[in-house]
């Protein structure tokens, strides 16, 4: 009699611990479902996406240059604090979710039938600002990688890096001499949040003999710049502290230094 008692009590239990299990599943997926937030759907998001559409309708010389160069504000779509690497709606190339630009989101032709992507965004804009500055290159360039400084924070392979499969960077894009310029992009790692990914633009007479420095401010973590444009990776960070990274790509010339603060 007690063998079989315990024997139902088994039998009960296993049942209780199945049911549990199955709605602790259905919760789960309720919970993943709540929280997971489709970014083309954010109303900034839709928004940008339509003004994009909008200046490629109107295509007169000034709204394709907006076309060109807006890039959407918003730096955190589905709102997860990483930056992510999202697909691109016009392109195999996936983009930055810190540097979304209406190339890569609204499909755009000239008036010859011809894709306007971000190449041929280049050349637009260098156009544009050539024509501008007199015929002035140097200035046409600084102005564009001014407009479309980098690809964002996120890690892209160089050969699939929109950037500069597009020539946007790290050399001149319209041609000329670009003016000594600093630029300094950190944000956390969206593979490791305790991990930081830093890219930076410097002059380009950073070299091997002429390096520079960039640094996380109270910690060890430094690593040479001995090229004028790059990327590299901080470990080991807390969650939750603001860390200042200082970029320096001419140790004799503080204009040639920038600091940037970072939320982990």
């Amino acid at each position: 009699m007690k063998a079989q008692m315990s024997l139902e009590m088994i039998i009960g239990l296993l049942i209780l611990l199945v049911v549990a299990a199955v709605i602790i599943s259905l919760f789960m997926n309720k919970i993943k479902e709540f929280t997971s937030i489709n970014w083309e759907q954010d109303m900034e998001y839709r928004r940008f996406k339509s003004e994009c559409e909008n200046a490629c309708k109107e295509g007169t010389e000034g709204q394709i240059a907006k076309y060109c160069s807006y890039k959407l504000n918003k730096k955190d779509l589905n709102g997860n604090h990483l930056v992510d690497i999202l697909k691109s709606d016009t392109s195999v190339l996936s983009m930055c979710e810190d540097a979304i630009y209406c190339f890569h989101v609204a499909n755009c032709e000239t008036t010859d039938g011809e894709k306007i992507d971000a190449s041929t965004c280049r050349q637009i804009l260098c156009k544009a600002w050539t024509d501008a500055y007199s015929g002035d290159v140097s200035k046409a360039s600084t102005k564009v990688m001014e407009l479309v400084p980098g690809y964002g924070t996120c890690s892209i392979k160089d050969d699939e890096n929109w950037w500069r499969i597009a020539k946007f960077g790290p050399n001149s894009p319209c041609g000329g001499t670009v003016q000594q310029s600093v630029s300094l992009q950190c944000a956390k790692d969206n593979s490791n949040p305790t991990n930081m990914i830093c890219v930076w633009i410097c002059p380009s007479t950073v070299s091997a003999s002429n390096s520079g420095t960039l640094s996380v401010g109270g910690t060890a973590q430094s690593v040479a710049i001995t090229n004028p444009i790059g990327s590299t990776s901080f470990s080991n960070l807390n969650a939750g502290t603001s860390y200042a990274v200082t970029l320096t790509c001419d140790k004799s010339n503080s204009v040639y230094s920038t600091t940037q603060t970072v939320q982990m």
